[in-house]
C-alpha cells in the first residue's frame, strides 16, 4: 500500500499490515494510488547525468564496494542491481 505524509508529501510502500493501520489512524498520513507508470517513471534515474560523488554514494546504498572503480564502472554496477 502507497502512503502519503501529507504534511512533508514524502510517498513510500508500506508492507508491513500493523504499520499501515498505524500511519491510517493517524491525520498526518493517507493510502495514495500510484499506478505503475508512475513508479517507473520515478525509479529511472539519469546515471550518466550523475556527478562521480553522487554515483559512488547511491552505489553505497545498494551495497556496491566502489573502490578503485571509475564511473562508467559503478554504472554498470548498479545497472546490475536494477538501479
Amino acid at each position: 500500500m502507497w502512503i502519503k505524509n501529507k504534511r512533508t508529501g514524502m510517498v513510500w510502500e508500506i508492507v508491513d499490515e500493523k504499520m499501515i493501520k498505524r500511519l491510517l489512524n493517524s491525520d498526518d498520513y493517507e493510502e495514495i494510488q500510484v499506478q505503475h507508470e508512475q513508479k517507473e517513471q520515478e525509479q529511472k534515474i539519469d546515471l550518466k547525468s550523475m556527478k562521480f560523488n553522487d554515483l559512488k554514494k547511491l552505489a553505497s546504498e545498494k551495497g556496491i564496494n566502489t573502490f578503485g572503480m571509475d564511473k562508467k564502472q559503478i554504472i554498470k554496477a548498479l545497472k546490475k542491481v536494477g538501479v
